[in-house]
């Protein structure tokens, strides 16, 4: 159970780093973020909807916010690779309301 929360937070944690890692020190600056298309944003969010609360900082001088993200990120990766192993191991009724959450969140994200 410890190695599907943990291997699920690690992917939950490593798509915000990346994400940041990248809007901070990216050579163009800030700038190449609106030179993506339309469709790598709503991927991101897709990805990781704690970055959401990036929006409350919009100067970007507060360190704290990214941390809250990331760790945002990885309790609902982590969440999610609960229910992963409980659905696996226990019961296949949490696999199937599991896929039926993430179609609809899927379909949801995508008809913004």
């Amino acid at each position: 159970m410890l190695f599907y929360i943990v291997v699920a937070g690690l992917i939950g944690g490593t798509i915000p780093t990346i994400w940041l890692i990248l809007y901070y020190f990216h050579p163009n600056g800030k700038s190449f973020l609106f030179e993506l298309p339309a469709w790598v944003e709503t991927v991101f969010v897709a990805l990781c909807p704690g970055s959401l609360l990036l929006l409350s900082d919009p100067l970007d001088n507060s360190y704290s916010t990214p941390v809250i993200v990331v760790l945002t990120n990885v309790i609902l990766y982590g969440l999610i690779g609960l229910l992963l192993w409980v659905g696996w191991y226990r019961s296949r009724t949490v696999l199937f309301v599991l896929l039926v959450v993430s179609l609809i969140y899927v379909y949801k994200i995508y008809t913004l």
